[in-house]
């Protein structure tokens, strides 16, 4: 019978409706060459617990994303009494969320760890 539901049969599927698109599979950042050095630099200091030895610590990671809003509202009865749900739905401006996680782990990152759910707001 074959794939019939393999990931890429979806994905063909709900790219060939009107409208719908997909994000890229991989995102590969355009970094400059002083770029990606930095960032070879900065995870050896991250691995390395930035040279203070074995102990306990927590790695705090916070981030804002903007999202675009949406308010949703029932109605449950008609003019004749009724009962019927009918839901209206209005599209807002942005609004920004911000979120703070936490990864609590002891000596090295690579012994794993608990991740801790610091703020969603």
């Amino acid at each position: 019978m074959g794939h019939w539901s393999s990931a890429s049969t979806i994905q063909r599927w709900i790219t060939s409706r009107e409208g719908y698109k997909q994000y890229s599979d991989k995102v590969i950042p355009l970094l400059t060459q002083a770029q990606k050095e930095k960032h070879v630099v900065f995870a050896k200091h991250l691995l390395n617990n930035w040279s203070r030895g074995q102990g306990k610590y927590l790695l705090i990671h916070f981030d804002e994303k903007w999202f675009l809003g949406m308010l949703m509202w029932m109605t449950a009865k008609t003019f004749q009494g009724d009962e019927e749900n009918v839901m209206k739905i209005y599209h807002t401006s942005e609004t920004m969320s911000i979120a703070a996680v936490g990864m609590a782990f002891e000596d090295s990152l690579e012994n794993g760890g608990i991740g801790v759910k610091m703020l969603f707001h």
